[in-house]
Formats: structure tokens, C-alpha cells, sequence
């Protein structure tokens, strides 16, 4: 597997392009609002777009290099061997689903394209549609179609942006699980942009989390999503509670922190002044009710709370369930719905919870914000 290294510049209309990446194994998610230059960054390695410099390498080939001194590469596209996913899938609407897939095959034998063709549309959960025209499928057929042809010239990358927008829930579900068998099967490094939190969360393996043209934070999935390295990519990476606090101490390796009327015990992160200003940053997923008969675990022991339960907003999945502490600040929890309904709570009932140890994070106060939009 091919490793690809990124490192360009490219000034553009409202921001300057700085990528600095290196990848090779598994999806690697693109992360970040809209307009932030993640589309562009995919469009550089693809060689749709030319950085003002840098380098673009994938294995032992240079696709891109303008470094002051040498002598300029710029691999056309073409010859890139890439495969590069549309939001639209940009199917061919004259062709079918067969002929786009076989479109890209490099073979003069018909039949044999027809058979590599044929197998990643059946892959792709396609081979009764194989005769059917982009207009004749839904936008998800269309969606896997396009994935199919992407892999059909055997690319050494593969490049997918926004694959999953506009689809709903099932049908986005279902190719998210998909796409990640057919990467592990045919071995082929990813690289996938989205804005959507939950496609990074089921589908990456690591993530780059990007900020006006810039990566902010790169690690394995779990690292950038459970441990972001200042509070505002903490409120971009997911839903948060925030409490203002300040720094009362430390103790075998946990900081102390008073916040909300209480003191929080929080894993120790970076280094803290006593009397420091900061936020405690609470991932909404990691509030947890404790029921009166239950034996607290050492992962739920370090901050439990009395509380009141003031709001329950119920969704498919899960409930949104708003808590007040004595101090009459709220923590809001997602608690999944069957879970909610054995607690037997309703809204105005007393209640114990509590956060787990890696769900709950401290940074000073000028880490909270992010670039502007």
C-alpha cells in the first residue's frame, strides 16, 4: 500500500491553502465546516488544481513538485492513477451503469472489461442494474455506481468527495459500511471529505481535522475524537456541555478543577497553572445515569453528581436529556433511548450521573476558539 505525502501552498480568494499530510493505510477523513479548503486540498492531489508549491508524492512517484531550484513536476491527471469520487458521481447520463464502469478499464478486450466491470457493480450491489441508464437509479445506485468506476482502473488512491450528502439515513448507512469493506478488501489507500461528524466518526480510520486551509489536528480516529487538542475543536468535533472553571490543584496525575459550584476531577492534560482560568469541556454522549442499586465503575467514579432532571426532548435513537446541578448550572446528556426508559425518570425527578473518564476535557481559556468561518 502506497503511502501519500502532502506538503503545498496555493494562495487563494478568501484564504491560503498550507497542507502538510502524510497517509497510506485505510480511509483517511478530511474533516472541517464548508470552505475551508478541503475540496481544493483533493483537487491538488488529483491534479485538477496546481498548488503555487510544494510536493505531492504517492509511493516512490512525484506527482507534483515546485520547489525553488529544481525542476517543476506536474503529473497530469490522467496519469496520476487516481480515482476521484464526485459529489454527484459525475456519471456519464448517455452511458449505462455498465458502460461508465468500463469506461476507465485500460484493456482493447471488450469482454474483459465487461467482467471486471460487471464484478464491482455486483459489488457495489449493482448487477441487476447494470442496464440502467444515471436517470433510471436512485441517487444512492448512482452514488455506488460512481465508487465502482473510480475503482475499475485499479487507482493507487482513491479520492471521494462528500460520497455520502444527500442521502438518507438508511441508504447512507448502508454504503457507508460498504465503502469501508471494499478499501479493506481491494487494498487501495482514501482519502474522504465531509462536514458531517458521523460519516468521519463510522468511516475513518484517521482524520484530519482542517481550519481555514490548514490541518489543526491529524491522529487515528479516536485520538482527534476524543482528544482534541483545544476547546473550540472540541465544540467542531461533536455536541459539548462547556463550564467555565479554574484550576484548583493536582493530584496523581488528575487536575482539580472548580467549575459550576464543584470541584471536577479531570485526567491530567498539559501544563496548568493553579488559579488558571479554563474550560471543562463535557461530550454530551458521555453523561451517564446512575441508577440508585447500581455498583459505580471506576470509569464513571471520578465526577459523580446529584441532579434534577429538567428537560427530555425524545428523538429515534436517542434522548436529549437536560440535567440541573445544585449549583443550577445544566449539563444536557444523549442517552440512548432504550437506556433512558429503564432509568423510569421523568422530567422535575432527582437523579445521580456521572461522565466517564475520557469523556470529559480541560483547556486553558484562550484555546476555546477556532479561525472564522
Amino acid at each position: 500500500m502506497e503511502i501519500l505525502k502532502i506538503q503545498i501552498k496555493r494562495e487563494l480568494s478568501s484564504f491560503r491553502l498550507r497542507i502538510d499530510l502524510e497517509t497510506g493505510r485505510g480511509i483517511h477523513v478530511l474533516f472541517g465546516r464548508s470552505g475551508v479548503g478541503k475540496t481544493q486540498t483533493l483537487e491538488c492531489v488529483a491534479g485538477l488544481s496546481r498548488p503555487d508549491s510544494g510536493l505531492i508524492s504517492l509511493g516512490d512517484r512525484i506527482l507534483f513538485k515546485a520547489v525553488d531550484g529544481e525542476k517543476t513536476v506536474n503529473v497530469p491527471p490522467r496519469n496520476r492513477r487516481i480515482g476521484y469520487v464526485f459529489q454527484d458521481g459525475a456519471l456519464f447520463p448517455h452511458k449505462t451503469l455498465l458502460e461508465n464502469v468500463m469506461y476507465p478499464i485500460r484493456t482493447s478486450q471488450k469482454g474483459a472489461a465487461r467482467e471486471v466491470a460487471t464484478g464491482l457493480l455486483s459489488e457495489m450491489g449493482l448487477r441487476l442494474l447494470v442496464d440502467r441508464y444515471p436517470l433510471e437509479v436512485s441517487g444512492g445506485q448512482k452514488r455506488r455506481a460512481a465508487i465502482a468506476r473510480a475503482l475499475a482502473s485499479e487507482p493507487a488512491l482513491l479520492l471521494l468527495d462528500e460520497p455520502f450528502v444527500h442521502l438518507d439515513r438508511i441508504v447512507r448507512s448502508k454504503l457507508m459500511d460498504d465503502l469501508t469493506h471494499l478499501v479493506e478488501e481491494h487494498q487501495v489507500p482514501a482519502i474522504l471529505v465531509t462536514h458531517d461528524l458521523d460519516v468521519a466518526a463510522t468511516v475513518a480510520n484517521t482524520i484530519s481535522v482542517m481550519e481555514g486551509g490548514e490541518i489543526i489536528q491529524s491522529g487515528s480516529r479516536d485520538e482527534v475524537l476524543f482528544r482534541p487538542v483545544t476547546g473550540g475543536l472540541a465544540r467542531l468535533l461533536g455536541d459539548v456541555n462547556i463550564l467555565k472553571g479554574e484550576v484548583a490543584g493536582e493530584s496523581s496525575g488528575v487536575w482539580k478543577v472548580t467549575a459550576a459550584d464543584a470541584v471536577w476531577s479531570i485526567p491530567h492534560l498539559g501544563s496548568l497553572q493553579i488559579g488558571q482560568e479554563v474550560e471543562v469541556v463535557i461530550r454530551t454522549g458521555s453523561v451517564k445515569i446512575i441508577k440508585p442499586d447500581m455498583e459505580v465503575p471506576a470509569s464513571l467514579s471520578l465526577n459523580v453528581r446529584s441532579a434534577r432532571v429538567a428537560m427530555v426532548d425524545r428523538r429515534p435513537d436517542f434522548y436529549w436529556v437536560q440535567f440541573t446541578l445544585h449549583s443550577g448550572a445544566t449539563i444536557t446528556g444523549q442517552v440512548p433511548s432504550d437506556t433512558f426508559r429503564r432509568t423510569g425518570l421523568n422530567e422535575g425527578d432527582p437523579c445521580t450521573i456521572s461522565v466517564t473518564a475520557d469523556g470529559i476535557s480541560l483547556f486553558p481559556l484562550d484555546s476555546s476558539t477556532l479561525g472564522g468561518d
